[in-house]
């Protein structure tokens, strides 16, 4: 979080032409690959915090077969087919992209010569005691992603290790193994579940099932064209992390975004201030701190003493510690670190304007 922010700092301070700014996006691109590898391992282990939100399948496909075919090069030609009325599904919309990005990159590379990319979209419903290869399943309702290529098929041996962390086909220097673990993780921790089938020679076919949204009353968001100023309007934040220069780098942020801020280091601090101030529009707050308030434990004292008040958390840590009896739950949100300007930007403003 902090050699990211900083770097964005120190990007925004160098003109466009200068030579300097490259040695910049070099090391940006750096930590976030670094981020992004710590995420799917997460993935794997099925602690990654997720966003569900009730989403139209077809949608997202759609949306993201519109990168595919800008990405996988002409060789390859993309298919896509749906069986039926498909039901929305609650899933982490972000995650769903990615994992078919990751299907359809690894189907690509089985398909060196060219060849045929098809996702297919329908609905499978388990059943009580069914046998069948979803078996494991919960009862329900389910939307089932099928990805298949034309490609060279897999062994045996490698099909039996193929969502192993790490593990991969491809040459040194050419994959993390990490994409299909992620996929793994992914599914499984919403509720799903990720099958394989393939054979040498005929190509292979990776399945994702997740839930349906039965009894949602939300229809799925359409975020085209979603374009909104994230600039604050000198409302007032109240920033608590006990690490200094995290908690330094996100005061200047705000300060930059056009925020009023005030900073605490921890809860007891913290708590002191929303006691004394007649207004804090919002509560910025690591979820771990030492101290006698955990950052749970001060949002729920500060929404007893300031019933307006918004509250973010921040969290590097893999577990979801927001879980419990917290009040106003529905009030809370989390972005994980590290995390940039931007996003801080537009979460801020999201919950704000909510």
């Amino acid at each position: 979080a902090v050699v990211l922010g900083n770097l964005e700092f120190l990007e925004e301070t160098i003109g466009e032409n200068d030579s300097r700014r490259r040695l910049v996006e070099r090391a940006c691109d750096g930590v976030r690959r670094g981020a992004q590898l710590t995420e799917r391992l997460l993935a794997f282990s099925r602690k990654q915090h997720l966003e569900p939100e009730v989403l139209s399948v077809s949608q997202v496909v759609s949306a993201t077969v519109e990168i595919l075919r800008r990405t996988l090069g002409e060789t390859i030609s993309i298919q896509t087919s749906i069986a039926g009325n498909l039901h929305p599904i609650l899933a982490d919309r972000g995650q769903l992209e990615n994992a078919i990005l990751n299907l359809a990159v690894n189907a690509r590379d089985a398909m060196s010569q060219g060849g045929t990319l098809s996702i297919d979209m329908r609905d499978v419903e388990i059943e009580n005691n069914d046998g069948g290869v979803y078996g494991e399943l919960t009862p329900g309702r389910y939307a089932c992603i099928a990805v298949k290529d034309t490609g060279h098929g897999m062994t045996e041996d490698v099909k039996d290790r193929v969502f192993d962390p790490f593990f991969t086909t491809k040459e040194s220097g050419h994959g993390t193994g990490m994409g299909l673990s992620m996929v793994y993780g992914f599914a499984k921790q919403s509720g799903g579940l990720v099958r394989i089938e393939s054979e040498e020679g005929k190509g292979t076919t990776i399945e994702i099932l997740l839930p349906a949204a039965i009894n949602e009353k939300e229809k799925p968001k359409d975020t085209a064209g979603n374009n909104k100023n994230f600039q604050g309007r000198g409302e007032t934040v109240l920033v608590v992390e006990d690490e200094t220069e995290v908690r330094s780098l996100a005061v200047e942020m705000l300060y930059d975004l056009g925020y009023r801020v005030l900073e605490a280091e921890n809860g007891d601090k913290a708590i002191d201030i929303v006691r004394d101030k007649p207004r804090i529009d919002l509560l910025f707050t690591d979820v771990l701190m030492p101290g006698r308030l955990t950052g749970k434990e001060l949002a729920q004292e500060a929404c007893r003493h300031a019933k307006n008040i918004k509250v973010i958390f921040t969290s590097g840590h893999p577990a979801d510690h927001l879980s419990g009896d917290a009040p106003n739950a529905e009030k809370f949100t989390l972005i994980r670190k590290p995390y940039t300007k931007r996003k801080l930007a537009e979460t801020i403003r999201s919950v704000l304007d909510s």
